[in-house]
């Protein structure tokens, strides 16, 4: 019975033992599984800090590629280089802009680790290094931002003088252009001469030709009417034009021109004239541009 009963206490104490031994791994295992969050957690904001930094660095040796831009265009510069001028002025700008974003980085990332229960002083130091560094920087572009200030300035009054330019110019070449339409005209107007055949009643019905002297119709001159309206005639341009129509059994010539500066053109087929061929346009056209012919 004693046996029994030792046995029993045995087991009792065995079974408490691994009870116990149970509670210690079950709180172990909380343990660990909070040491492994912690440890993640600490890790993924040490990530962040980081990716702060690189972006950060990426930004100034960005900063310092475009200054180095700058100083390069500007020992290049040329007068009234424009298209210098404007890249100059676009390289500052994206400084400037990479200056603000760094400035902002820096700012969260500073307000991220005096918030963050994982105090790395080696982190703090590089911040505080970067944000040296870009104080630094920040007065080197404070003076390209004056000189910038001055070359926009200067820009202007270069724009200003161009454009005052362009416009002299574009009022000189409305001007020669008004001119040349204008010689134009004139060259066309001097090149320019009229002509018309028909019959006697045809003529004078027209107010081209006027009867004058004789007695009773007979002997009568056939000239010009001193009041000719040339749009009842046709024109053309004697730098071109060589022969006159005329398709007529007969032709006499109302206006005065050099017997030796033309020429009648017979169509024998049809026993008629068939054309008047200028020889001479000069000396054909030097007494008149009009050239008036009655035709029988």
């Amino acid at each position: 019975m004693k046996t029994i009963y030792l046995i029993a206490i045995v087991l009792t104490l065995g079974a408490a033992c691994v009870d116990k031994d149970k509670e210690k791994v079950s709180q172990l295992e909380v343990e660990l599984n909070e040491t492994v969050a912690t440890i993640e957690e600490r890790d993924s904001a040490m990530s962040e800090y980081l990716g702060f930094i690189t972006e950060i660095e990426k930004n100034l040796n960005e900063i310092r590629e475009r200054e180095s831009l700058i100083s390069l265009e500007e020992g290049e510069l040329q007068e009234n280089n424009q298209q210098q001028r404007d890249q100059l002025l676009k390289d500052l700008q994206t400084i400037n802009a990479l200056m603000a974003e760094n400035k902002e980085r820096i700012a969260s990332l500073s307000s991220g680790l005096k918030s963050s229960k994982y105090q790395v002083n080696q982190l703090k130091e590089l911040v505080a290094q970067l944000q040296k560094n870009m104080d630094s920087k920040a007065e080197e572009i404070a003076k390209l931002n004056q000189q910038m200030a001055f070359l926009s300035e200067e820009n202007q009054v270069l724009k200003v003088q161009v454009d005052s330019l362009y416009a002299e110019n574009e009022s000189r070449d409305q001007t020669i252009q008004q001119q040349s339409d204008k010689i134009k005209e004139l060259d066309d107007k001097y090149h320019t001469a009229y002509y018309a055949s028909g019959t006697v009643e045809d003529l004078t019905a027209k107010s081209i030709i006027e009867k004058e002297g004789g007695f009773l119709g007979i002997g009568k001159v056939k000239q010009l009417n001193e009041n000719l309206n040339f749009s009842e005639l046709d024109s053309i341009d004697i730098r071109n034009t060589y022969s006159i129509p005329v398709h007529s059994k007969k032709v006499e010539l109302v206006t005065e021109h050099p017997v030796d500066s033309y020429e009648m053109i017979i169509d024998e087929e049809n026993d008629q004239v068939d054309k008047l061929v200028i020889l001479d346009p000069d000396k054909f056209w030097a007494s008149t541009k009009c050239l008036v012919m009655i035709t029988k």
